[in-house]
């Protein structure tokens, strides 16, 4: 997911980290101090927050990103890219059915629907 940031100069930027977009927003090499542009990153995830939720997520979500920061530290240029931590190949478990929910309860939270479907924009043009 892509997360808006603001940085400290007021300038908007958007990634997946802020090493990357520090360097777009000419702030290469210098520590730098986001806020989160929360209100945002709410209405991509359809929630409603108070003033008290938003300011308590900004600093969580701030908290994540100074952790993951810290992870560009380590020294990875001699390690090789795995798919998967434990190198485990075509691990699959046998289909089962089970129950699912009922087609008024999984739309219950929907803001458009249609009959028991979810109504969404088009997303093709038509030809």
């Amino acid at each position: 997911m892509r997360l808006p940031i603001l940085m400290s100069s007021g300038q908007k930027c958007s990634g997946p980290n802020r090493k990357v977009e520090a360097s777009k927003c000419k702030m290469k090499k210098q520590k730098v101090k986001v806020k989160i542009d929360i209100e945002h990153v709410a209405k991509l995830a359809n929630l409603k927050l108070t003033p008290k939720e938003k300011k308590k997520f900004a600093e969580q979500l701030s908290q994540i990103l100074d952790y993951v920061e810290k992870l560009s530290e380590v020294d990875t240029k001699k390690i090789q890219p795995l798919a998967h931590a434990r190198g485990l190949v075509n691990v699959a478990r046998v289909d089962e059915t089970i129950p699912s929910l009922e087609p008024a309860e999984a739309l219950s939270n929907s803001k458009k629907t249609h009959q028991d479907f979810f109504k969404v924009k088009a997303i093709f043009d038509e030809i």
